[in-house]
């Protein structure tokens, strides 16, 4: 049976179609961004750039349920911290005393660790991170700011009376 062209009224498959122009807009904007977190989870700007592009994929196919959210860059968002955790190897290095910092906070108060990682390390503004977790702007602020607090305690712990010269 010869191979037929899909007719005018019959749908290509989803992966044949063109992304919505909503999505490249959306992946525009919010590409850099997803690459910077990317890359400072992973420690690898290839497979930075691999996790980003799964996730893009990811984001396309569930498009209109995606569409639907109330709140689309924080289910973007939390798409990409689920391949990045899925791309991310097993260290072969010790962690640096900010890495383990921050794991610290990620254990205690996971929304203060990624509200000080999308502000600071990846220098997002304040209503971009807010946008990807979700929450208002005023929240992000004081969530870092709670969680530059736990960094300077864990990092800069007070002197005790057996450390402090005579």
């Amino acid at each position: 049976m010869p191979h037929r062209r899909p007719t005018a009224h019959a749908p290509l498959p989803r992966r044949c179609r063109a992304a919505p122009l909503a999505f490249d807009a959306f992946f525009q904007r919010w590409h850099q961004p997803f690459l910077r977190y990317a890359a400072m989870r992973l420690w690898n700007t290839a497979t930075a750039q691999a996790a980003v592009l799964e996730t893009a994929l990811r984001i396309q196919q569930n498009w209109d349920q995606i569409l639907a959210e109330p709140a689309p860059a924080a289910v973007a968002f939390s798409i990409l911290n689920d391949t990045v955790d899925a791309f991310t190897p097993v260290p072969d290095r010790l962690p640096s005393p900010i890495e383990s910092a921050l794991s610290a906070l990620e254990g205690q108060a996971p929304q203060q660790a990624q509200c000080l990682r999308l502000r600071h390390l990846i220098e997002l503004p304040y209503d971009a991170v807010a946008a990807l977790l979700d929450i208002n702007t005023d929240l992000a602020k004081n969530q870092t700011w709670q969680g530059m607090r736990f960094l300077d305690r864990t990092l800069n712990p007070p002197p005790t009376a057996e450390s402090t010269p005579l």
